[in-house]
């Protein structure tokens, strides 16, 4: 991972989490990335996705109130971000849960995790280079994951949504020009035979990809 990626995030991340996540607006731009989040909480509250299991780009540790309600798991959260992981320690503590959580400040293509039950991720896929999803499926190994990402669909939503990244950080580097992913595509890059996708009006142009030991519409 490319220094200036953790320089960016270190100086985005905790107001970037704020900003979605708790301030209060009158017309709230943020439903599918709240709506995101909500899902992964019903996926680790269902008690069929095993005991250890990774977040990838795990950020401030917004999951972490739902692990603490959850005393069978052991997470580990990693992300590129060390000032996002400090937050995530100090929420930790704060639940004390500690002993049950590992948080990693890095990058995922340099680290590697064994026996995992479950991998997921919220919206990093689409900061992801070919080689760096590779690499991720190389380094993680877990009979079941779901992550969240932008499908490429016209919408007027996800137009705004170009526009908005464009100019606030990808007019000064292309890097930080998310990626939109279609169906076929994200099939290959996972490689995987029992990929199934999940959308919901809520998450806009979001959209899970998974495999997970029940359909994401009964939860």
């Amino acid at each position: 991972m490319k220094s200036h990626i953790k320089e960016f995030w270190d100086k985005k991340i905790i107001g970037w989490e704020q900003d979605k996540y708790e301030r209060q607006k009158k017309i709230d731009v943020n439903v599918s990335l709240k709506e995101r989040l909500k899902i992964a909480g019903r996926i680790l509250q269902s008690g069929l996705v095993g005991s250890k299991i990774v977040e990838l780009g795990c950020g401030s540790g917004r999951l972490l109130p739902i692990i603490a309600k959850l005393p069978h798991i052991h997470y580990v959260g990693i992300d590129v971000s060390p000032v996002a992981i400090a937050e995530a320690q100090k929420r930790a503590k704060e639940l004390g849960i500690e002993e049950r959580v590992n948080l990693i400040a890095g990058s995922i293509v340099d680290h590697s995790f064994e026996k995992v039950d479950l991998v997921f991720s919220l919206g990093l896929l689409d900061w992801l280079s070919d080689e760096e999803m590779n690499l991720m499926i190389k380094n993680v190994r877990a009979p079941h994951f779901f992550h969240s990402f932008s499908e490429q669909r016209p919408s007027l939503s996800q137009f705004l949504h170009r526009l908005y990244v464009f100019f606030f950080y990808g007019h000064k580097d292309p890097s930080y020009v998310p990626r939109y992913y279609t169906d076929e595509e994200m099939f290959g890059l996972l490689r995987g035979e029992n990929v199934k996708f999940y959308r919901s009006k809520k998450l806009s142009f979001g959209t899970f990809c998974y495999d997970l030991p029940f359909d994401l519409e009964t939860i």
